[in-house]
This record gives C-alpha cells, structure tokens and sequence, in this order.
C-alpha cells in the first residue's frame, strides 16, 4: 500500500468515526437530558471533554518518546 493510500484511508476513517460520533450524540443528547439533572449534565460534559484533551496530550508524549528514541 503507497503512502498516498495510507493518507487516503486514515482521512476517510477519520470522517467516518466523526459522523458516526455526531450522529450518536444527536440521538443520545435527548435521553441524557432527560434523565440528568442539569449539574449532572454539566459534569458530564466536563468529563468527556477532560477525558478528549487527556486523549489528545497522550497521543502527544507518544510522539515525543517515539522521536526520542529515534534519536538514541
């Protein structure tokens, strides 16, 4: 597989996940706001987006190791 197709795939599945994420939390937001109370929707919402950037910052030391060890 060339280097383009990599590219390709990993944009479409990056498209794909997103959509099928949005389209989840548009049917499952109307049964959590019915079921939460506010502040527990608040806390929710804090927890998933603490949980994303925690995501995002491992993601991140992974490179940073992976380049380090490169150059060792």
């Amino acid at each position: 597989m060339s280097r383009t197709d990599k590219v390709v795939k990993g944009i479409s599945a990056s498209y794909i996940f997103t959509i099928v994420r949005n389209v989840f939390h548009f049917f499952i937001t109307p049964y959590f706001l019915s079921v939460l109370e506010p502040a527990l929707w608040g806390l929710n919402s804090f927890l998933t987006e603490l949980f994303g950037y925690t995501t995002l910052s491992e993601s991140d030391r992974g490179i940073l190791i992976e380049s380090v060890l490169k150059d060792t």
